[in-house]
Order: structure tokens, then sequence, then C-alpha cells
């Protein structure tokens, strides 16, 4: 702000009377026209325009804290959901769930998705035998989890790089 504007740049004001606007989860990813006017919509004032809602601000958040603890029956993986609204409150107890908690974890290596799951929880235990079947020598490997939506589409991912060791 401190650098200013070119002459002749338009400046919003905002004045409390904003809307959001109220779009179906069917219309995620069209192409829609959108018309924008201050009070009438004849008024010389108004904008059309094209425009894609993709609808990203209502994707879940990456879970946080993501990590992977090595035990005898393999890599016991844990995160923390984030919430969407709810947050923390500071007060006793974990904020309700917007959605129903489900999450998909996906094992890869040198970009090849060698392993995906969905599971329920904030954990997800990789076995021995799965390491041994996707890592026959061991390796790199790059574990990824996100949250599920209520539509079922995955939200922003965590990631954890780690070294499978060989069997």
């Amino acid at each position: 702000m401190s650098a200013g504007a070119e002459a002749g740049a338009r400046i919003l004001f905002l004045t409390g009377a904003e809307q959001r606007v109220d779009l179906a989860d069917w219309e995620r990813g069209l192409e829609l026209t959108w018309r924008v006017w201050r009070e009438r919509p004849e008024e010389d004032a108004a904008w059309s325009g094209e425009g894609t809602w993709f609808g990203e601000a209502g994707r879940m958040w990456s879970p946080a804290h993501l990590k992977g603890d090595w035990t005898e029956d393999g890599l016991q993986l844990g995160w923390i959901r984030r919430a969407r609204k709810g947050g923390d409150s500071w007060a006793a107890g974990e904020p309700p769930h917007e959605v129903p908690e489900q999450y998909r974890v996906r094992i890869s290596s040198s970009g090849a998705i060698l392993r995906q799951e969905d599971v329920a929880g904030s954990s997800y235990l990789y076995p021995v035998d799965d390491q041994a079947a996707d890592f026959p020598t061991g390796g790199e490997a790059l574990v990824e989890v996100t949250q599920l939506g209520r539509d079922g589409e995955p939200g922003g991912w965590a990631s954890l790089a780690t070294t499978i060791p060989s069997p």
C-alpha cells in the first residue's frame, strides 16, 4: 500500500452490504457468466465476465503434525486434523467435526504411487509386509495424507519423506 497505485486505478469500498455468492457444489468447475452491478442490472456501471469457480475455499485443510514412528509391526503414522470451522475454542474437548473424519494415505517413490488407502481415523500402520511388497530392496518413500471432504474430494496434502529399510 505504501507504493501507491497507478493514476486512474479503481478503489473498492466495502460497505458491509457485501454478500457471499451462493453456489451449489454441482457448479464447481463450470465456466459461469458473472454479472455485477451497483443496485439495478440496467445501470451502465454493470460488469459482465466469464469465470470458473473451483470451490478451493471449501476444501479440507491439510492434516497437521504428520509423523512416523518405526515399530516392530511397521511404520506407524499419525497426524492431527485441522478444523475448518469451530477451531480451538480453548475450552475442554475437541471442536465438532464439520464432516465425518476420513483420510487418504498415499505412499509413493520417484513419483509413482505404490499404495493408497482410505482410513477413518488420524493414524495408519504401514505394515512390514506391505513395505516389503512395495520396496523389495528398501528405498526412499514419500508418505502423504489428506483429509477427504463431504464430497469425497481430497483437501490439502501433508507429506513426510522417509527411508524404507530393506527387508
